[in-house]
């Protein structure tokens, strides 16, 4: 995943893209807040009577 992650920010930057969203899960949180994304806002949905919580991440230029 960090290879990938990293290739969507390097295309980013080539084409000068202002910021990088990604809605992740709950426990990717700590991974993108490591590499400098900030908390956007988290969400939740219902899906089978199971409440699922992800969370929308940026990081900008």
């Amino acid at each position: 995943m960090t290879e990938e992650m990293y290739d969507y920010q390097t295309i980013s930057v080539i084409r000068l893209c202002a910021m990088v969203l990604s809605d992740c899960p709950i426990t990717a949180k700590p991974f993108f807040l490591s590499r400098g994304y900030r908390l956007v806002r988290e969400q939740q949905m219902i899906r089978d009577e199971i409440v699922l919580t992800n969370v929308m991440m940026e990081k900008q230029r």
